[in-house]
């Protein structure tokens, strides 16, 4: 970042709604300075904030000063903590997106901690994140006291069977929790029945998306059984070459699922 794109920046400053820092980006400390004095006339100007970038610290900069309702970052596990720790206390992130980042384990235990103390953040979506089994059972567990997050997608993350049990359990009481994407788990036909258990359980939960989870007929069954006592559930996706569930279950799910909806609003 030059000294001439700061002089730009701040002459930008009362037009500027959306900020992105691209990869090419070698924040120095210096910029670091020049760019938070920027920040502070932003204040509360900004909506989202994209940050490529290779200075961690700017990440955790722009979540304190800024206040934005949206952020999509590309960071390691340590650029994760420092955005976990700046985000336990905001009150304007309400979307947060860190998919693609490889923040592992680690990550997840940062984000479960964030989760516990952050009442704002709505929609969080670490696709791809390698949380694995045990950064999704420490997201689980915050869910049993946070009371915001609506949406969590954690498609491709490795969670495994424990992993996808511990949400699963969790969410029998949590009554937050609108929309839940595991695509792309070996989750197989023995978790399909404790997501089955779930459905039957919680009245809140309106979207479940499980393709390519190794999913059978016989999962798909304990799916559709569910759905006689939940009438909440508005789409449950199982289609893909990765679900071995055939065409007539996959419809009498949708055919259920469209009966309850149409019950429900008479």
């Amino acid at each position: 970042m030059s000294n001439a794109r700061c002089f730009k920046l701040e002459h930008l400053s009362k037009e500027i709604r959306h900020l992105r820092l691209g990869g090419d980006e070698r924040m120095t400390l210096d910029d670091c300075t020049k760019l938070s004095r920027w920040m502070m006339d932003m204040m509360g100007q900004l909506r989202t904030i994209e940050l490529w970038c290779e200075c961690i610290c700017v990440v955790g900069l722009c979540i304190y000063v800024l206040k934005p309702d949206h952020v999509d970052v590309n960071l390691g596990s340590m650029g994760c903590k420092v955005l976990m720790e700046a985000l336990k206390y905001d009150g304007n992130v309400f979307r947060l997106s860190l998919r693609g980042n490889s923040i592992g384990s680690d990550g997840g235990l940062y984000i479960s901690e964030m989760l516990q103390y952050n009442t704002k953040l709505q929609v969080l979506d670490i696709s791809g994140c390698y949380v694995g089994t045990l950064g999704a059972t420490a997201i689980a567990d915050s869910l049993k006291t946070n009371e915001t997050l609506s949406a969590l997608i954690l498609d491709n993350n490795g969670i495994g069977k424990a992993g996808a049990k511990d949400l699963a359990t969790v969410l029998e009481m949590n009554s937050t929790l609108r929309q839940l994407y595991l695509n792309e788990q070996q989750l197989e036909d023995e978790t399909a029945l404790v997501f089955a258990r779930m459905l039957s359980l919680n009245s809140r939960l309106e979207i479940l998306s499980l393709p390519n989870c190794g999913i059978t007929d016989r999962g798909a069954q304990h799916l559709l059984d569910a759905l006689r006592s939940n009438s909440s559930i508005r789409k449950i996706t199982l289609e893909s070459a990765g679900n071995g569930i055939s065409t007539h279950l996959l419809r009498s799910i949708e055919e259920k699922i469209a009966t309850n909806l149409k019950w429900r609003e008479q």
